[in-house]
Order: C-alpha cells, then structure tokens, then sequence
C-alpha cells in the first residue's frame, strides 16, 4: 500500500514521488529528471518553473 500527498496543485509534486533523492516511489535510478525536477523546485520565474516542469 502507497500513500502520498498528491492532491494539491503545485508543479513540485512529481519531485516527491520521481526524483532519485527523495521518496522515489517508483524506483527510478539517477536521470537527468533529477535536474528538471530540482531547477523547477528552485526557479522563481513562474514561465521558467512551468516550462522545465513540461520538460520533465
């Protein structure tokens, strides 16, 4: 059984379940989606934030 904070409506939620540093829900291994995921969690330009998020 999984349980997970996925219902609110921040671009940030995929970093919690996909990123290799955090929970990795689903056992990913190392990819560049670390870094997407990290730059849009950082960014403070909305455009940028979501741009890099549809990149991920």
């Amino acid at each position: 059984m999984l349980w997970a904070n996925i219902t609110r409506a921040d671009p940030d939620i995929p970093r919690n379940s996909f990123s290799s540093k955090l929970a990795n829900t689903y056992r990913i291994p190392a990819t560049d989606l670390d870094a997407l995921l990290d730059g849009q969690a950082a960014e403070t330009d909305q455009a940028e934030r979501f741009d890099l998020v549809a990149r991920a």
